[in-house]
């Protein structure tokens, strides 16, 4: 966890993962949100009125990973298979934001995605299709469209993340990327 001075609180930020267990993800203090069907998701906030996840959204949840920045009260949710990511405000029960799109390969057995929190500052996520880092916020930094398909995300450093590419004849392929803006740095 960091900390934030907001007003002339300092207040401690870190997202902790929310495992769904038996169809439930327990946000603490903030509340509740519950699968109610394969593809039916109810987001059941504290301080507001129920919300019904969308159903691309609710169908990917068993397999998402949810981080929740308890200190603001933020819920991201960062699809396995889906498309679309979703940040809530549990203040409100609504979207922090609009849902992010991610453009996704067709074939739903090629999908692929890894998420690798860096420390103090948020969250990477990986797919075939798109690298995206998120801030402790739940805020998408910034976000690379391409072909990403077989690469993971080997390590970070505070300042840049390393991408690794392997085949089965043992070749790899490395790939350094700013963490602050997703630039390229070059190959390693």
């Amino acid at each position: 966890s960091s900390l934030v001075l907001i007003g002339s609180m300092m207040i401690s930020m870190s997202m902790d993962v929310v495992p769904v267990q038996s169809g439930v993800a327990r946000l603490g203090a903030w509340g509740r949100l519950e699968l109610v069907g394969p593809a039916t998701a109810v987001l059941k906030p504290t301080m507001a009125e129920e919300v019904e996840l969308p159903e691309q959204v609710a169908s990917d949840l068993p397999a998402a990973v949810l981080l929740l920045n308890e200190s603001l009260g933020r819920l991201l949710i960062l699809p396995y298979a889906g498309s679309l990511v979703l940040a809530c405000d549990l203040r409100t029960g609504v979207p922090a934001y609009p849902p992010i799109v991610l453009h996704r390969v067709s074939d739903h057995g090629l999908r692929m995605a890894s998420v690798r929190q860096v420390h103090d500052t948020g969250v990477l996520h990986l797919t075939e299709s798109s690298i995206a880092f998120f801030n402790e916020e739940g805020t998408l930094a910034w976000r690379d469209d391409g072909n990403f398909a077989g690469w993971a995300i080997e390590g970070t450093t505070s300042d840049e993340v390393l991408l690794l590419k392997g085949d089965w004849a043992g070749n790899e392929d490395r790939e350094r990327r700013a963490l602050d803006d997703g630039r390229r740095l070059g190959l390693r």
